[in-house]
């Protein structure tokens, strides 16, 4: 008989006030805000990890265009093969009146409907930078080794992207050769 009197004056006690009580809204409350803040967290981390995605395609994207136009045509560019530095590297640089003589990367060759849509891709392309690097493995080589190097910001941090081939000696040598020197000419 003890215990049924108990449990019916707890039960007795919420019968009259209907609703919730205060501890039990606070801890609501508190439930709902921790969920709510990883959420957020989750949310913001998901759209910075997929701008950082977005950009490491960009970046590829360009570090390709740039290897395809060094491979397909190496006279547009100036090596400087006879100025290596102390790692045996040496600059590739544009023509001044190339499309690539400002170091930002050429725009991707598509027709855009509106002029919005322009905008957009030249600001995300213009934050990228590229410069190229030649260097020739050994004395003897029949091929120098080229990166391309991509740079950007994003939040105040650099990140930097680098892409390399390989390109034949002789058709780097024909290219930074004066114009009376090239080979094939005149015989």
């Amino acid at each position: 008989m003890n215990i049924s009197s108990t449990v019916r004056i707890y039960c007795s006690k919420r019968e009259g006030r209907p609703g919730f009580t205060l501890v039990e809204i606070i801890v609501a409350l508190t439930m709902v805000s921790v969920a709510l803040s990883i959420f957020i967290a989750m949310f913001v981390s998901a759209v910075r990890l997929a701008a950082e995605s977005r950009d490491k395609t960009i970046a590829l994207e360009v570090a390709e265009t740039y290897l395809h136009l060094l491979n397909t045509s190496p006279d547009a560019f100036c090596w400087q093969t006879n100025t290596p530095n102390e790692h045996g590297l040496f600059a590739i640089d544009c023509e001044k009146t190339g499309p690539l003589h400002s170091g930002m990367p050429p725009l991707p060759e598509t027709n855009l409907a509106t002029r919005n849509a322009h905008e957009r891709i030249l600001s995300l392309y213009n934050k990228f930078r590229c410069k190229a690097w030649g260097r020739l493995p050994s004395p003897d080589a029949a091929s120098y080794e080229i990166t391309v190097s991509v740079s950007w910001y994003t939040q105040g941090r650099p990140y930097l992207f680098a892409l390399s081939s390989s390109i034949a000696r002789s058709r780097v040598d024909t290219a930074t050769a004066p114009p009376g020197e090239k080979k094939g000419e005149g015989l």
